[in-house]
């Protein structure tokens, strides 16, 4: 008697930037850091008329070039703030975030170690 194999394909599993970005806001208030969001998400709406729902135009994201979280570095005075932008592995800064990670005022992480990596040498004077 033969034995068959069953051979799955199963889809990779994608973290969202939320999810990510949940994680590090709560990490890094463990260390003892203010840690801001500036990304403004948009609930889903209803139109009062039809009942037809759809999401507002433009329905993600801040300003051109500002960072997903802002970082208060508490050993510093006054008080420093660093921007860490949340990207998925392969995504890319816009040109305006692109200037920003140049001049050492904002980096691109993609989870906790990361970020957590990032505040450290900030805090140490590396990137700042």
């Amino acid at each position: 008697m033969r034995q068959r194999t069953l051979k799955l394909k199963l889809a990779p599993v994608v973290e969202t930037e939320e999810g990510v970005q949940s994680r590090i806001i709560q990490a890094l208030g463990w260390l003892g850091h203010t840690v801001l969001s500036t990304v403004h998400r948009w609930k889903r709406q209803t139109c009062p008329a039809c009942g037809y729902t759809f999401w507002p135009k433009g329905g993600y994201g801040s300003d051109k070039g500002i960072g997903d979280l802002l970082v208060g570095v508490p050993k510093k005075a006054p008080r420093l703030w660093l921007m860490l932008d949340v990207k998925r592995p392969g995504g890319k800064l816009s040109p305006e975030q692109q200037l920003l990670a140049e001049a050492g005022l904002l980096v691109r992480v993609e989870n906790e170690q990361e970020a957590l990596a990032a505040v450290q040498a900030y805090e140490e004077g590396l990137l700042g």
